[in-house]
């Protein structure tokens, strides 16, 4: 991987983040430090960083892709009210059994899982 300064700043931004930013809130963040940085490079370093395991690219349905500083294999909980992002640290035995079925009954190689829930966070189901 080329080392770049925006490469370097787009990941020091997303792993100093405490949130799971999206590339225009990424963007906003990082022309703090390099005000010329354009939204195409931001979109395009997130790419190859998320290709290269430095970061962790979370689908969204109906939603931007979001970034994560944790690349360890967790889940993540969508808030549809407020759109927050927020991990969620499952045990994962029952995963296991998943795999497991998937693999020797089905005989699919898995290579990676992704699970997003989605509903209202506590501040939004207060709302509703």
């Amino acid at each position: 991987m080329r080392k770049t300064v925006q490469k370097q700043v787009i990941l020091s931004t997303v792993l100093a983040s405490c949130d799971h930013p999206d590339a225009e809130t990424i963007c906003e963040r990082a022309r703090a430090v390099i005000p010329s940085i354009s939204l195409g490079t931001v979109y395009r370093n997130l790419a190859q960083l998320a290709a290269d395991g430095k970061l962790k690219r979370i689908s969204i349905p109906d939603s931007g892709d979001r970034f994560d500083k944790n690349v360890e294999e967790h889940a993540h909980f969508h808030c549809l009210g407020c759109g927050k992002v927020i991990d969620v640290n499952l045990n994962f035995e029952q995963m296991d059994s998943c795999k497991e079925f998937l693999t020797e009954k089905m005989g699919v190689t898995l290579t990676k899982i992704t699970v997003v829930m989605q509903g209202y966070c506590s501040d939004c189901a207060k709302g509703e």
